[in-house]
């Protein structure tokens, strides 16, 4: 143990080709990671046993990289393997890797991760009875990859889900880990019946995303009827 951020993580990996990740569950989580972003990490080596490479990643990141998360490294030597994060891994806490081959020298190596898609969520939805201003309060969770632009939709409903109308509204760019929101005003008073208020995000799903289902939110509860 090398203090309280350092993690040791369980992983087996072979010379040119990693055991962790391989297989159909593999294939499935690179589909919902995204492409076109690699995050570097820190990777240092260490002295190498007659049978094994031994170095550490670390999350030299401003965030904590997610539990299933699929680090790619890469030895000085060209041996290849991917370490799964079975837990998060804090920004500032390591994983030892050991990986088969060597011949009693020291390696350096490099590690690296995909983000994933962005994954803007619903963190609340108002409708004021006074101002009739309608908002939705969102954010991106994912920490490392920004949420383009795209549309929202605001939905008048008389319970149990029979629309009213609604309005699609467009919205900026959400950054990594950051909050936004959007309103606009809907008068109560032209649509009697109505119940609540619903906000639907990313409506057009222009914005690929790790999760939908985060995508709604309602201002209240049906009423009992």
């Amino acid at each position: 143990m090398r203090g309280h951020h350092h993690l040791f993580l369980l992983s087996f990996v072979a010379v040119s080709a990693a055991l962790v990740g391989s297989g159909p569950e593999a294939s499935a989580q690179i589909d919902v990671q995204g492409v076109g972003l690699s995050i570097p990490l820190g990777c240092s080596g260490g002295p190498a046993s007659d049978i094994s490479h031994r170095f550490t990643i670390k999350n030299t990141t401003t965030a904590s990289i997610p539990t299933g998360t699929l680090i790619p490294w890469v030895a000085s030597d060209g041996v290849t393997g991917k370490v799964t994060l079975v837990i998060a891994l804090p920004v500032g806490a390591s994983i030892d890797v050991n990986a088969p081959g060597g011949a009693g020298h020291a390696y350096t190596c490099t590690a690296s991760f995909n983000p994933g898609n962005a994954d803007l969520a619903v963190d609340s939805v108002t409708w004021d009875t006074t101002t009739s201003e309608a908002r939705i309060n969102l954010r991106n969770l994912n920490a490392f990859r920004a949420a383009g632009a795209s549309v929202a939709r605001f939905r008048v409903v008389r319970c149990p889900d029979n629309e009213l109308t609604h309005i699609d509204v467009p919205i900026a760019a959400v950054e990594p880990s950051k909050t936004s929101f959007i309103s606009m005003q809907i008068s109560r008073l032209k649509y009697p019946g109505a119940d609540l208020l619903e906000g639907y995000l990313n409506v057009t799903n222009s914005v690929p995303e790790t999760n939908k289902t985060n995508n709604r939110g309602q201002s209240n509860p049906c009423p009992a009827r």
